[in-house]
């Protein structure tokens, strides 16, 4: 009988697991799809209509589509393709204040960072 070991996420399993996540019925129980009213209503207490937010693990894009139907220009860094493809398929990326993809490498500049239920699932060298 093998030993048991520890798994070790990694960037391509971690990205493989979001992208799987996104095909299935938990994206119903998504943090920002179930509070997007009030994360967006938040935001504005910060900034107003028409700052540039960038959403840091967007996922399926709940949260940056409400902030662009409140006027803001959003972009979001989401590392697994299969959740940046949800953005595609939602037709928020054709949106008129739609910033974009972003990714470790972008030197663009925002007026907030939105980071809502996300950091505790990135991996330590993300932010290194």
């Amino acid at each position: 009988m093998p030993f048991p070991h520890r798994f070790t996420w990694t960037t391509e399993n971690t990205a493989a697991f979001w992208s799987m996540f996104t095909k299935t019925p938990l994206t119903r129980l998504s943090f920002s799809r179930l509070v997007r009213a009030e994360l967006v209503r938040l935001v504005g207490a910060f900034a107003p209509p028409g700052a540039r937010v960038l959403d840091f693990g967007g996922g399926s894009g709940d949260l940056a589509e409400g902030l662009l139907q409140a006027g803001f220009q959003v972009g979001v860094y989401e590392p697994a393709e299969g959740r940046r493809q949800d953005l595609v398929a939602k037709n928020i990326t054709i949106h008129e204040s739609w910033l974009g993809f972003f990714g470790p490498a972008s030197r663009t500049q925002f007026d907030i960072v939105c980071a809502f239920e996300v950091l505790e699932h990135f991996l330590e060298e993300t932010f290194s």
